[in-house]
């Protein structure tokens, strides 16, 4: 991880506190999170990735150009590196 992708989750992070004694916060900052990172294919970071939990993940450029190998129904999409169906 570089560290300008670092800064920006750290950033994110301290964002995603709110008040002291929160709570949530810990569970609001995972989910900001959760979505963001570098695409498997293209090596680029992206405010969103489709991800499978093998690890796989795909950003929305990537899935478009590559939408015809990886769905038949437009419902799922078949991860290529473990071949388990996710939903978009």
């Amino acid at each position: 991880m570089s560290s300008k992708e670092e800064q920006e989750i750290k950033r994110v992070l301290q964002d995603s506190l709110g008040a002291p004694g929160d709570a949530n916060a810990h569970a609001r900052a995972g989910r900001r999170l959760r979505g963001a990172g570098a695409c498997t294919i293209c090596r680029h970071a992206a405010p969103f990735c489709w991800s499978c939990t093998c690890g796989f993940r795909i950003c929305q450029l990537c899935l478009e150009e590559n939408r015809w190998g990886m769905t038949c129904n437009n419902v799922t999409w078949e991860c290529p590196d473990c071949g388990s169906f996710r939903s978009f």
